[in-house]
């Protein structure tokens, strides 16, 4: 199994956090690279145009721009404008966000945009083509070393779809071609059910079922060998027909709206289907959204993605392994332990705090994040992207522990197969 860590490629501290664990399995959002300028990411990547400030001292720039224009929105992430270059405060690691493009139209339409500036070439930016833009130099020197940096690419319907935006079926495909030498693999452009509203959701999988193959249909018949997904909620007949018709990569995405038994339950009908008789799969498996540690140890996941690794690290906490015989052991449930000493609003995670622990686990946290995560405690304490190492850090070793040995699906259901 291979954990695919979503990233920001055009953040390079995240590209060499992941590189220094050893992780070479990065996941794209087609959506989120297409929404995106590409001189707005140019301008990142170089870190010559985009400059950060301490959160106190730009929003007393936006009060004397609120002063001098009425029209400035206080809640602007553009701060100043000087000598044609601005000043940008990024909260968090996330990089450039969406509204960051609309600040720059706001500001333009009050006419602090000087005519000519690169700020006002970006109004009318041509978007993303070529992946290259966005690959730091440090995957690119990793793949000079010899070490390949595997990309997978998604489609990002699940993104689009939260913001109501269609995907074009044939943008994505232009793009898929011309990236193919930077892009491992590549996900089908897939409908995702849209259960909001519905009692009756059966005809809203149906849809999304058939949706999704004849998309899947129509790569294939453009030259192109994406992986297709199956849904929770949809037909078993789909999942199916991709293992007869011979894909030998398919995805599966569990829904989070039910309890963590059904997933078990329909992931262990998918397994049934996806492995022989003996637990050994016939196909690879991809694992949408799946970092949950039973889930991990339980299926013979091929690769698996999730944002937890970061959002985590961005709400203070990071993964610790429990200790047998003064080592860290992977085989058990890991503590999720609050090292940042922010006030939790949980009361769960208000326990597990770094400084109600007892002398000897905080001894355990320290000896695993400063000997194992190569990080000094206290920058954990403090450091968003120290934390991130410290996570990225985990699920390597955590997969490597899996990998150690044949994984095998011991929970197959009695199913009777029909071809």
């Amino acid at each position: 199994m291979r954990i695919v860590f979503s990233e920001n490629l055009g953040h390079p501290e995240i590209s060499r956090v992941l590189s220094y664990a050893g992780i070479h399995d990065r996941l794209l959002s087609y959506y989120e690279l297409r929404s995106r300028p590409a001189s707005i990411l140019k301008a990142y990547i170089s870190s010559g145009l985009v400059k950060r400030k301490r959160p106190i001292k730009a929003n007393a720039l936006v009060k004397e721009i609120a002063l001098l224009n009425p029209c400035a929105s206080a809640q602007s992430i553009v701060r100043a404008i000087t000598k044609n270059k601005i000043n940008v405060t990024v909260r968090g690691v996330g990089g450039i966000h969406h509204q960051f493009l609309q600040d720059i139209k706001d500001l333009s339409e009050c006419g602090f945009i000087k005519p000519g500036s690169w700020a006002e070439t970006l109004l009318t930016a041509e978007k993303i083509d070529n992946l290259k833009v966005v690959i730091p130099k440090i995957v690119l020197k990793k793949e000079q070393e010899g070490i390949p940096v595997r990309l997978m690419l998604d489609s990002g319907a699940f993104s689009a779809k939260q913001q109501g935006i269609d995907i074009d079926l044939d943008d994505y495909i232009r793009y898929v071609k011309k990236n193919t030498k930077y892009i491992d693999t590549y996900v089908n452009l897939d409908l995702i059910p849209k259960r909001e509203g519905h009692k009756d959701v059966a005809p809203i999988f149906k849809e999304s079922a058939e949706v999704s193959w004849k998309n899947f249909q129509y790569m294939l018949k453009k030259g192109l060998k994406p992986i297709p997904v199956f849904h929770q909620g949809e037909n078993f007949s789909w999942l199916e027909k991709m293992v007869r018709q011979g894909h030998d990569y398919i995805g599966v995405s569990p829904t989070r709206r039910v309890f963590i038994d059904e997933r078990f339950k329909w992931l262990d009908e998918v397994f049934t289907i996806l492995t022989d008789s003996d637990g050994r799969p016939t196909v690879k498996v991809h694992g949408f959204g799946l970092f949950a540690f039973r889930l991990l140890w339980r299926y013979p996941f091929e690769t698996v993605d999730s944002t937890t690794w970061s959002r985590m690290a961005g709400f203070g906490s990071v993964y610790v392994p429990p200790f047998r015989d003064g080592k860290p052991y992977f085989r058990k449930r890991p503590y999720r332990v609050t090292v940042s000493g922010r006030q939790q609003s949980v009361s769960d995670r208000q326990d597990a705090s770094f400084e109600r622990l007892g002398k000897l686990h905080q001894e355990e946290v320290r000896f695993y994040v400063e000997t194992h995560c190569k990080v000094k405690m206290k920058d954990a304490r403090r450091s968003v992207i120290a934390r991130k190492q410290c996570m990225a850090v985990y699920f390597k070793e955590l997969s490597d522990t899996i990998n150690a040995q044949e994984h095998l699906f011991k929970n197959r259901l009695n199913r009777f197969f029909q071809n």
